[in-house]
């Protein structure tokens, strides 16, 4: 999976918890850069503070994927 996800754009929503949380981290150690989305801030300081070594590489927002305001945004 590496040399099909490396510098692919990947993004995750859900990714702060469970099944989304894991799939940011495989995509993370793939080499994917990510755009990921969570509903808590709390989770973004997290997602920040475990995968942004690498800025250029690594975005998180909190929101809610449902609000079409927050989706134009993201």
């Amino acid at each position: 999976m590496t040399e099909l996800l490396k510098d692919k754009v990947c993004i995750v929503t859900g990714a702060g918890k469970g099944i989304g949380r894991s799939i940011t981290k495989v995509f993370m150690d793939s080499g994917a850069k990510l755009a990921v989305i969570t509903r808590s801030q709390e989770d973004v300081d997290s997602l920040n503070a475990e995968f942004n070594s690498n800025s250029s590489k690594f975005i998180a927002i909190s929101g809610d994927v449902s609000d079409q305001d927050t989706v134009d945004h993201f």
